[in-house]
């Protein structure tokens, strides 16, 4: 018979493996759609089986409580406000954070790092077969920097998982092994080149940012901040030595083909829309307009749920950054804290671009919310033994 802790461990990696091969349904018709549902309802079956949905410490019960009150405010709000807040964008979302979150912290009554190490080593596993084949289908043939492709609708989910496996990679499988750190700097570039080649400059953004943290943050050893320095100084000395170079990153990718003396359009119109928030928000700053989908998670909280929910959602996205700067020196294993520090905070950020990130849109964000439920149960558990 299978220990809980194998079963769990088992279901966990299947899952992450699985939700990741469902973003290839654009590719392979078919069954493809049901595969995170139905690894993620094999899991929550198991975690109901084996007795595991208890909670106790603090922090789980101060974020479902969070998300419960987000919850009963949007009830008031269709109540008194009329509008669609029920089925608004950022409800859903939430609510399947929370779910991914429980199963996190649930599994870690049964899982150690080394467990959860293999969980985010399918995660990355699978990311880099998605895209390996979508690089072959979309990508390996008559690609031109020059031109835009947007073909493979699952595009922006594809490149968070490329970012996630990247702060994966360079906090969580940190190792002296030459043949592993080989292995790993390909996949890396790999991982650079399909970002680039998919111009997905959000995730960019986010591993830029990453990347920043791993080197300022204490802890990061001076060779790791060393080696970083040097990659960044000779990537800005050949962005300014390499005219084509320059022409590929400035023009093709940071500017996305467009004029550089039109910053709405390299911002794909954001500032339009973000000019337009005082105006949308003019007598509704208390219960908000209902469903609308406003390019900034912040402010598309408070301008769909009002100023008292809406801080709520915003409470709710900014939790797992908060959590990890908060607990940065207790957390009990460093590499993992590393990791969900680096991973929050940059999709947080991420947010300042997007209507729905961090918390979606649909499973974008899942092995965040994940990592954090894991975390955070994973070090109660040890402070717990240590009494």
């Amino acid at each position: 018979m299978i220990k809980k802790k194998s079963l769990i461990s088992i279901c966990m990696i299947g899952m992450s493996f699985l939700t990741n091969i469902a973003m290839l349904q654009n590719i392979f018709s078919g069954f493809l759609a049901y595969l995170p549902l139905i690894s993620t309802a094999i899991m929550i079956i198991c975690l109901i089986l084996i007795g595991a949905f208890k909670f106790s410490q603090k922090e789980v019960v101060v974020f479902v409580g969070l998300v419960l009150s987000f919850f009963v405010g949007i009830i008031f709000l269709e109540i008194f406000g009329g509008n669609e807040y029920i089925n608004s964008n950022l409800t859903y979302p939430i609510f399947l954070c929370l779910a991914v979150f429980l199963i996190g912290a649930s599994s870690s009554k049964y899982m150690e790092i080394e467990d959860f190490k293999l969980v985010l080593l399918s995660f990355i596993i699978s990311t880099l077969i998605v895209s390996i084949i979508v690089y072959q289908s979309y990508y390996m043939t008559g690609f031109q920097w020059g031109l835009t492709y947007s073909e493979y609708k699952f595009r922006g989910q594809l490149s968070q998982a490329i970012a996630f496996s990247f702060f994966a990679l360079i906090t969580f499988f940190v190792s002296k092994n030459l043949k592993w750190n080989i292995i790993k700097y390909i996949i890396l570039a790999f991982f650079s080149l399909m970002l680039l080649m998919m111009k997905c400059r959000a995730a960019i953004v986010e591993i830029v940012v990453g990347i920043m943290m791993l080197v300022a943050l204490k802890g990061v050893s001076q060779k790791t901040k060393r080696l970083t320095v040097v990659a960044i100084l000779s990537f800005i000395l050949i962005l300014l030595i390499n005219d084509k170079f320059y022409e590929l990153i400035i023009n093709d990718i940071i500017f996305y083909g467009r004029s550089a003396n039109d910053l709405d359009s390299i911002s794909s119109g954001r500032l339009t829309i973000l000019s337009s928030f005082p105006q949308l928000l003019d007598g509704n700053i208390l219960l908000g307009i209902g469903n609308y989908y406003f390019e900034c998670f912040t402010l598309n909280a408070i301008l769909q749920y009002g100023i008292i929910v809406g801080t709520l959602a915003i409470a709710i996205g900014a939790y797992p950054s908060f959590w990890s700067l908060v607990n940065k020196e207790n957390i009990k294993n460093k590499e993992a804290g590393m990791f969900l520090l680096i991973s929050s905070v940059a999709s947080f950020i991420c947010g300042l671009f997007e209507a729905i990130a961090p918390v979606g849109p649909g499973i974008k964000f899942y092995i965040l919310w994940l990592s954090f439920g894991f975390l955070l149960g994973f070090n109660y558990k040890k402070l717990k033994k240590e009494l």
